[in-house]
C-alpha cells in the first residue's frame, strides 16, 4: 500500500526544465480533436457540467451536489487529478422569491413579513446589489461625486450610492489551503480464485481551511440640500462614515475520509459476456470553524452502504443489466436508516440481427433500450440533521416569576420527533431509441416517467383548532414527472467542406399528486394536479374606463379604486373579488422546454461554428416598482422606464387596453397584485456562441517550427431572440440583478 503511494506521488512529479525560449513556458504542448491536451507529462480533458445556483444553496444541498461530483471523480484512474470550477453568476430572483421568502397572508401582520423578506433580499442579491442600485436610483437624484470632493450620499432608508458601494468600501481576501491524499491497492486473483476476478481498495483523506480576511469600511457621504447666498452648496452629512479600514479574520474548513471497497469480475463465455461487481463504501466529514456554527454541524457526517451490478450481453444483440443498492443515511431513524434501490435495464441492438443486413447501408444503426428501478434521497430536511428528533426552540415567550417580577423565557416545541421518517423514493422509468441513417445521421430519444413518493412536507391538513403550535413534517407529498429528451448529429462532407449540425430538445412537466392540504373550496385553488411551479393569479379584463363602470362592477378587496385601475374577473361569483378568485395562469415560472442547435462549417484553413440554445412554455411578471414608478418608498429609488412613454393610461390617453394602468405616487396595491395583466412570455432564443477562425496550412507552420497556429473571433451572448424586451428574460423578475454579459474574443492559438 505504501509503496503504491509512493508510486502514485512520483507520477505526479513534473521534471522542471529550464526554459531557452518563449514557446518553453508554455505548458500546452499538444492538443488533439476530441479535447484532450496534453500538458509535460500529462493528458487532461476538461469537462463542462450543468448550470447551479450555488448562491441560495444550503450548505447540505452544496455538499450533496459535490458528493454526486465526486462519485463521477471516484470512477476514475487513480492517477488522475480532477479540478471542479465553480462560475457564481447571478441570483434567479423568481425561484428565490418562491421558495424563501414569507408569503403574504392577507392579516396585519404582512407588514412586518414585507420587511423580513426585503431584509432577505438586500442580503441574496450581494454581488446584484450595485447593479440594482444603479437600475434603481434616478439619473437627477444625486451626482457620484460632488464638486467640491464629497462623496454624494442619499438620505437615510433613501438607497444607495452604487459609485460608493463599487470603489469606497473595501475589499476582501480568501485563502484557501487544501490537502489531498489517495491510496489505491489492486490485486488480479484470477490465478488464485478465478479468472477475471479483481478487488481493489481505496482510500481518501483530504482537508480543507479557509481563511477570509476582510478590510471593509463605510465611506462619508454628503447631500446637497440648496445653496447659500453666495451661491456655494450647503450640504447636510448623511452618513459619517470611517476613514480607516476595520479588519475581521474569520476561518472555516472541514476534513474527510473515504474509503472503498469493491471486486470486479468479467468473463467472455462464446457469445455470453458475463461481468459482475460488488463495493462497500463509507465516508466520515467533519466541519470546522464558520461550516460548524452550530452543535450538530460540528459532529461528523456519515454514510455508508454496499452496492452491486450485474451484466450479461449476448452477442452484442441482447443487453441485460441488473443493479441494487443498500445505503444507510445518519438522518433516519435506526427502524429506517437503510433502504433497498434496486434497479434493471435492457437494450437490444436490432442493426446487429442478420435479418438486418439488406438495409444496414440505410440504416446503419438501431438500438432499443428501457429502465427501470427505485432511487432513495436522505437529503429531504433542508438544514435539519436527524429530523428524526424533536427540535427545542429557547424563544418562547417570557415570563414573570417570584416576588420581584424575574423575568425568564420560556422553552416551546419546535419541530415534532417523528421516528417514521424515512427515505424519499422515486420510481423511474426510461423508454428510448438510437437510430443511425447512413452512418451519418444519428438520432437519439428518450421517454422517462418518474413518480416521487415521501416527499417531506409540513403537514397542512391538522386544523388549527387541534391545538399544536407547529405542525409535524412527515414523508407525504407525491409528485409526478414525465417529458421527453432527444438529440441528433449530422456529419456530412462535400467536397472539401466539412458539415456537422447537432441540436437537442427536452421537454418535462411535473405534477402535484399529493401535498397534504385540505381541499379548496372553488377547484381551480387546488393545486393538486398542477405543476410544483405554477403561478396562481387574477384574470385581468383591461382597465376601468369610467366611475360609472366601477360602481356596476364587483368590489375589489384592494382599497380605493379610480378609472385606470386595472379590473379582475369575479371567478366565483359572490360579487367581491379578492384572493379566491385566483387561478393557475401561464406556464410555470421554470421552463418546460429547452433546447438548442448548432452547426460547424470547415472548409480548408477555415473554420466556423454557432450554437443557439432557447426556452419555451415559461412566463413570469413585470409588476415592480420600474413598470408602477413613483410608488417606492423613495423617490430616489423611482426609476422609470422608457417604456412607460405614451402607454400609460391617462385622462388625456384614456385606453382601457393601454399597456400600463394609471401612474401613482404612492402605493397603488390594486394595481400591483399578481395578474394576467403583468404576465408575459418568457420565451426566448440566443444566439449563445459563434466563432470563426483560420488555421496556417502545415507547409507554414512547419516552417515556423510549430505544429500549429490558429487565429479566431469569437463571442457570447451575441443576441436574444423575445417578445420580452425590457430585460434579459433570463432574469425573469430579477430586472435590478446582473444580466448575461456579451463577449468578444480575438486570439491566436499556438500548438508546439
Amino acid at each position: 500500500m505504501i509503496k503504491t503511494l509512493k508510486n502514485l506521488l512520483k507520477q505526479d512529479k513534473e521534471r522542471y526544465t529550464v526554459p531557452r525560449k518563449v514557446q518553453d513556458v508554455i505548458p500546452v504542448r499538444r492538443i488533439w480533436k476530441d479535447g484532450i491536451f496534453q500538458v509535460g507529462g500529462r493528458f487532461s480533458k476538461t469537462y463542462q457540467f450543468t448550470d447551479i445556483n450555488y448562491l441560495v444553496a444550503s450548505r447540505e444541498d452544496k455538499e450533496q451536489m459535490f458528493l454526486a461530483y465526486s462519485e463521477l471523480l471516484n470512477s476514475l484512474d487513480s492517477g488522475a487529478t480532477t479540478k471542479i470550477t465553480i462560475n457564481n453568476r447571478r441570483l434567479n430572483r423568481a425561484n428565490f422569491e418562491q421558495s424563501i421568502l414569507m408569503p403574504m397572508r392577507g392579516d396585519a401582520c404582512d407588514v412586518y413579513r414585507r420587511e423580513y423578506n426585503q431584509m432577505l433580499l438586500d442580503k441574496a442579491t450581494g454581488a446584484n446589489g450595485i447593479w440594482g442600485y444603479a437600475l434603481k436610483t434616478a439619473a437627477n437624484a444625486f451626482p457620484d461625486v460632488y464638486s467640491n470632493g464629497y462623496l454624494a450620499g442619499p438620505a437615510s432608508g433613501q438607497g444607495e450610492n452604487p459609485y460608493a458601494l463599487l470603489t469606497q468600501t473595501g475589499y476582501r481576501e480568501i485563502f484557501y489551503n487544501t490537502a489531498q491524499s489517495l491510496f489505491v491497492l489492486t490485486q488480479d486473483l484470477g490465478d488464485w480464485v478465478t479468472k477475471g476476478l479483481t478487488v481493489s481498495i481505496k482510500g481518501s483523506f483530504d482537508a480543507q481551511n479557509e481563511n477570509n480576511l476582510g478590510r471593509t469600511k463605510t465611506s462619508p457621504q454628503w447631500l446637497a440640500t440648496g445653496r447659500n447666498e453666495a451661491g456655494e452648496l450647503e450640504f447636510n452629512q448623511t452618513q459619517i462614515g470611517e476613514e480607516n479600514l476595520s479588519y475581521k479574520q474569520t476561518n472555516k474548513g472541514y476534513r474527510s475520509v473515504y474509503f472503498e471497497a469493491v471486486a470486479n469480475w468479467a468473463r467472455t463465455f462464446g457469445k455470453h459476456d458475463l461481468s459482475a461487481m460488488f463495493l462497500f463504501q463509507q465516508s466520515q466529514k467533519n466541519y470546522v470553524g464558520e461550516s460548524a456554527n452550530n452543535s450538530e454541524k460540528a459532529l461528523p457526517y456519515r454514510h455508508q452502504g454496499i452496492a452491486g451490478r450485474i451484466t450479461y450481453n449476448y452477442d452484442n444483440r441482447y443487453f441485460v443489466e441488473g443493479n441494487f443498492g443498500y445505503n444507510g443515511s445518519e438522518n433516519f431513524s435506526p427502524n429506517h436508516r437503510f433502504g433497498f434501490f434496486p434497479s434493471i435495464a435492457v437494450g437490444y441492438v436490432v442493426s446487429n440481427e442478420k435479418f438486418f443486413a439488406p438495409i444496414r447501408d440505410v440504416v446503419s444503426m438501431v438500438k432499443l433500450k428501457a429502465s427501470y428501478g427505485l432511487v432513495g434521497n436522505d437529503q429531504i430536511g433542508g438544514d435539519r440533521r436527524f429530523i428524526y428528533n424533536e427540535t427545542i426552540n429557547t424563544s418562547g415567550g417570557s415570563y414573570q416569576f417570584g416576588t420581584g417580577n424575574t423575568t425568564y423565557t420560556g422553552l416551546r416545541l419546535g419541530n415534532w420527533a417523528n421516528d417514521s421518517v424515512g427515505w424519499e423514493k422515486a420510481y423511474k422509468l426510461n423508454v428510448g431509441a438510437e437510430v443511425s441513417l447512413f452512418g451519418k445521421l444519428r438520432i437519439q430519444a428518450d421517454y422517462f416517467r418518474e413518480r416521487r413518493e415521501g416527499i417531506f412536507l409540513q403537514a397542512a391538513s391538522i386544523p388549527r383548532f387541534s391545538g399544536l403550535s407547529t405542525s409535524p413534517w412527515i414523508n407525504a407529498g407525491k409528485m409526478k414527472n414525465h417529458g421527453v429528451d432527444a438529440s441528433l448529429e449530422y456529419h456530412q462532407t462535400i467536397g472539401k467542406v466539412q458539415l456537422t449540425v447537432r441540436g437537442n430538445f427536452t421537454y418535462a412537466h411535473n405534477t402535484i399528486l399529493d401535498n397534504d392540504q385540505p381541499r379548496w373550496a372553488e377547484p381551480y385553488l387546488n393545486k393538486i394536479g398542477q405543476s410544483n411551479w405554477q403561478e396562481y393569479g387574477l384574470v385581468a379584463a383591461g382597465l376601468f374606463s369610467s366611475q360609472e363602470e366601477i360602481d356596476a362592477w364587483p368590489t375589489q378587496a384592494w382599497g380605493e379604486v379610480h378609472p385606470g385601475d386595472i379590473k379582475y374577473l369575479d371567478l366565483n361569483g359572490d360579487g367581491k373579488v379578492d384572493t379566491y378568485d385566483c387561478k393557475p395562469i401561464g406556464y410555470p415560472n421554470v421552463p418546460e422546454i429547452t433546447y438548442g442547435f448548432g452547426a460547424s462549417v470547415k472548409w480548408k484553413g477555415f473554420d466556423f461554428s454557432v450554437f443557439f440554445q432557447g426556452v419555451g412554455n415559461v412566463n413570469f411578471f413585470t409588476n415592480n416598482t420600474y413598470t408602477q414608478p413613483f410608488t417606492a418608498s423613495s423617490i430616489s429609488l423611482s426609476n422609470v422606464f422608457t417604456d412607460l412613454i405614451g402607454k400609460y393610461w391617462s385622462e388625456s390617453n384614456p385606453d382601457p387596453n393601454a399597456r400600463y394602468p394609471r401612474l401613482t405616487t404612492s402605493p397603488n396595491p390594486n394595481n400591483s397584485q399578481k395578474s394576467t395583466f403583468w404576465m408575459v412570455n418568457g420565451r426566448y432564443m440566443r444566439l449563445k456562441n459563434a466563432e470563426i477562425g483560420y488555421s496556417l496550412p502545415k507547409q507554414v507552420v512547419n516552417k515556423l517550427r510549430i505544429d500549429g497556429l490558429r487565429i479566431y473571433v469569437s463571442g457570447m451572448n451575441l443576441l436574444t431572440f423575445s417578445d420580452f424586451k425590457l430585460w434579459d428574460p433570463d432574469l425573469q423578475t430579477g430586472a435590478a440583478n446582473y444580466p448575461n454579459n456579451r463577449v468578444y474574443n480575438i486570439g491566436v492559438s499556438l500548438i508546439f
